[in-house]
């Protein structure tokens, strides 16, 4: 004997199937969207609950004590992933947000950890692009950082990566827009010494 579709469950299974192609669809819509920026809270922003509470505060407090003595300020924010953009265009938006660094100095540097994508970015602000270079950012990320992150120590990689970041910073001079404009005051009054500077 042949199996007849009844009409009733001919409806039932068309209203079945809508249901879930309507259920697939904001799936597929939001496959395109970006990572939200989470809000500026905290120097140490952690979405994937890689460090601990402990480990947070002890960055937390670092990045905190290099503001207060440098002026200079550098977060890190660990994402699971940065997907469907690239880690930096990710990076790129977060900065714009955030807006790192003293006004006018331009002094703030962003870490940007995309940990499911095994991504690094250190994003730096004009400020301190003479300072902290892309070559030695992809030098601290290389060297410093994925080693670490390779065997599974996230909290040692972030602490040496900031670290290192705070290094450099630390022992080039940031000078702030008043102090730039007062060297160029003197340089103007005195060009022998704007060219031996």
């Amino acid at each position: 004997m042949a199996f007849v579709a009844q009409p009733w469950l001919t409806r039932i299974l068309a209203v079945l199937a809508a249901c879930i192609g309507l259920l697939a669809v904001p799936a597929w819509a939001a496959e395109g969207d970006p990572l939200p920026v989470p809000p500026l809270k905290a120097r140490v922003t952690d979405q994937t609950g890689t460090l601990s509470a402990a480990d947070e505060a002890r960055i937390e407090g670092k990045l905190r004590a290099f503001e207060a003595q440098k002026g200079a300020q550098v977060a890190v924010l660990i994402v699971p992933t940065t997907q469907p953009e690239a880690i930096f265009d990710y990076a790129i938006r977060v900065g714009e947000a955030w807006k790192l660094g003293r006004k006018g100095v331009d002094d703030g540097v962003l870490f940007v950890i995309a940990k499911g994508d095994r991504k690094l970015q250190i994003l730096t602000g004009p400020g301190l692009q003479g300072t902290l270079t892309d070559a030695m950012s992809k030098r601290i990320i290389g060297e410093v950082v994925a080693p670490r992150f390779r065997a599974g120590d996230y909290r040692t990689g972030i602490l040496d990566g900031t670290a290192r970041v705070i290094d450099i910073v630390r022992r080039n001079e940031t000078l702030t827009p008043a102090q730039r404009a007062a060297l160029d005051k003197a340089a103007s009054v005195n060009e022998a010494w704007r060219i031996v500077r």
